[in-house]
């Protein structure tokens, strides 16, 4: 799927793609390494590297712009995307 960058600041890169497999989520660069984050809860779902290192930092961006990545994610959903818009996780 297409790559779309919701901010790049302080040499970290956000961005979601957008044909994705869920759940909703974004992915943080930073130099060479990347992982992945839920847009519901900030939950890393994988990486390496560098960005480990920063989970403080990216869990506060998290905070200030969930709402807006869930705008970003719905904006950049395509026809085919198996995902679909954003909805919350159900809770248990």
């Amino acid at each position: 799927g297409r790559r779309h960058t919701y901010s790049r600041e302080n040499g970290r890169k956000v961005e979601i793609f957008s044909n994705e497999h869920p759940p909703p989520h974004f992915r943080v660069t930073i130099k060479q390494s990347h992982a992945n984050y839920t847009i519901d809860n900030c939950e890393r779902m994988n990486g390496s590297g560098d960005v480990l290192k920063a989970h403080r930092s990216i869990v506060r961006f998290w905070e200030r712009h969930k709402k807006g990545l869930i705008e970003f994610w719905d904006a950049t959903r395509t026809d085919d995307c198996t995902v679909g818009k954003y909805r919350e996780a159900a809770r248990r």
